[in-house]
Formats: structure tokens, sequence, C-alpha cells
């Protein structure tokens, strides 16, 4: 199983919400992804650094959403 940062939209009170998530990947696709957005913390800055630079990588993917208990690309 293979993980990455994406970014997953969420709705709440007619609010719109852009989140940093670990999704997690079998060979069929997304299958899972963090409840909570993922927090940037390390045991040294270059823990910070290279979290911050894989979470970089998200903006560069399509924006998820959760539909039906699964993950979508958003369109």
């Amino acid at each position: 199983m293979t993980w990455n940062y994406r970014i997953i939209r969420t709705e709440d009170r007619g609010e719109t919400w852009y989140a940093v998530h670990e999704v997690f990947y079998n060979v069929q696709g997304a299958d899972l992804w963090t409840e909570n957005p993922v927090r940037v913390i390390g045991e040294t800055t270059d823990d910070i650094y290279s979290t911050l630079a894989r979470m970089m990588k998200a903006l560069s993917r399509p924006v998820l959403e959760v539909v039906d208990d699964k993950l979508q690309e958003v369109t």
C-alpha cells in the first residue's frame, strides 16, 4: 500500500473547506484517508521542510472530495 498527501474539499454548514490529508492506495485506487487534516510536525526543522515539500506536491494534483464514502476528483 502506498500513500501521499492530497487536498480534500469538504462542505460544512454551507461553507467549503480545503485541507491536506494523507490518502492511502491499494491496487484498485484510493482506499483510505485520514479523517482529520494532517499537522506539520517533526523532530527537526529538516523533518518539517520534508513534510511541507511533500504537501506542496498535493497542490499539483486534482482536488478530491468524499462522495458515497469514496474519494472522487472534484470536477
